[in-house]
């Protein structure tokens, strides 16, 4: 089994002095899990994939792991990926209650252990707090049950796994093309099943719009759907390798435009502007209690949203992809392929805009050559789309998402030297959105 996770490399940050802060620093991180876990198989490298936080007073109190955080190790043989949460002072009853359901045996160290000095659960993949299923989507010898090829001869690469959510996960089978599954921690798995199968038939009438693979089915055994790999490289690598951008943003743009205008399938959920704004009862208060200086600034964007939002007139529903990034398009035979279809509802479909709009800003691109993609991406949607895009309308929706996203890169970085500064970028951002 192979493993290419996307993440971003860990560099040590200025963190509290509780003793769950190393494990934010990589190579004190590595050390800790040589030492306890690992005995003489050297652990030559240590990369954070991920981290969280739950560091607020509320969450403390009801027991939440303070910090959650994924790892790949390098050893000399191979790799292994673990997650591990601290608490402060539930470990040991977490770890107990784990016992029963880690069993299954990574490639390296144990599936399940307790440090007791950082007071950590730490799982060895593919054992996970809440896929209790995934050892049978990763493990060659029994994964056959499962695949729709049935192959008993299958490579595995694990291309994403968020701990307690979700995995996406590429077989070779030998002989057969490759197929691409999502295993996931609940019941829906058919609902993304049925999701793929509407899109990859829209799209296969739609010459002009967006790629999709084709789909395979689903397991509810093991909470999976499957589809075809879709051969090609990511948008975002291809822009980042230096390919001509223009070209690429129209055809991102003009393929939401046809996305938006399918008409969607009766059993999506709904949700308004009210429900986009839900999160300013917790999320920005947490940001304001956080960081003292910056209070005046969110609670006056909190207002803000909130008094625009009663002022935007109602629009027809739509149908809203609901995480539309350019990182989940896929370059494919001089076309793009769309991916993630989980979040679909029925609403306003320019919070799809605005989303994408914002997340441009976290790649390492020049402000300039940004400030293009943005443009040819909306001449291209607003060239497509027999409805209106204001920019008020489009503002506010920039607006939400980069406030949002403060909360949630607050989550994710607080203790990193650098972030505060970033904090207060990402507010500015927020306050003027980049669109229009």
């Amino acid at each position: 089994m192979t493993v290419a996770l996307a993440g971003r490399a860990g560099t040590a940050w200025a963190t509290s002095r509780e003793p769950w802060a190393l494990l934010t620093d990589p190579q004190r991180a590595r050390e800790v899990l040589q030492e306890q876990l690992y005995g003489d198989l050297a652990v030559e490298g240590c990369e954070i994939l991920q981290t969280r936080f739950r560091t607020a007073p509320h969450e403390r109190r009801r027991g939440a792991p303070i910090v959650g955080a994924a790892y790949r190790l390098t050893l000399r043989d191979g790799e292994q990926l673990v997650h591990v949460r601290a608490y402060t002072g539930d470990g040991r009853r977490h770890y107990e209650k784990a016992r029963a359901t880690a069993r299954a045996r990574p490639r390296f160290g144990p599936p399940l252990a307790y440090l007791p000095a950082l007071d950590a659960v730490v799982w060895g993949f593919p054992n996970d707090p809440k896929l209790r299923h995934l050892a049978d989507v990763v493990d060659p010898g029994v994964l056959w049950r499962h695949l729709p090829c049935g192959s008993d001869r299958v490579g595995v690469d694990v291309l994403r796994w968020k701990p307690g959510k979700r995995c996406v996960t590429r077989y070779r089978p030998a002989g057969a093309p490759a197929i691409v599954g999502k295993t996931v921690n609940h019941d829906g798995v058919a609902d993304i099943a049925r999701r793929m199968e509407w899109m990859w038939r829209h799209a296969h009438d739609d010459a002009d719009g967006f790629v999709v693979a084709r789909p395979l089915g689903c397991s509810r055994a093991v909470k999976t759907a499957w589809q075809a790999a879709l051969p090609g490289i990511p948008l975002m690598q291809a822009l980042m390798d230096g390919a001509e951008p223009g070209p690429l943003m129209r055809a991102a743009g003009a393929g939401l435009a046809r996305l938006h205008a399918m008409a969607p399938a009766d059993d999506l959920p709904h949700t308004t502007l009210a429900d986009r704004l839900r999160f300013v009862h917790g999320g920005p208060l947490e940001l304001a209690a956080a960081y003292p200086e910056l209070r005046g600034r969110v609670e006056a964007l909190t207002a803000l949203l909130e008094h625009v939002a009663a002022q935007l007139p109602p629009v027809p529903d739509r149908l809203v992809h609901g995480d539309f990034l350019l990182k989940q398009l896929v370059l494919s035979d001089g076309r793009l392929g769309v991916f993630d279809f989980d979040d679909f509802v029925l609403g306003d479909c320019v919070e799809d805009l605005g989303n994408c709009i914002a997340d441009m800003h976290y790649w390492d691109l020049d402000p300039g050559a940004v400030r293009a993609m943005i443009a040819d991406f909306l001449d291209a949607y607003r060239a497509h789309a027999a409805w209106d895009v204001p920019d008020d309308r489009l503002r506010w929706h920039c607006s939400v998402q980069l406030l949002r996203d403060a909360w949630y890169w607050h989550k994710r970085r607080q203790f990193e030297p650098a972030f505060r500064e970033e904090l207060g970028a990402l507010l500015a951002r927020a306050e003027q959105p980049p669109v229009g």
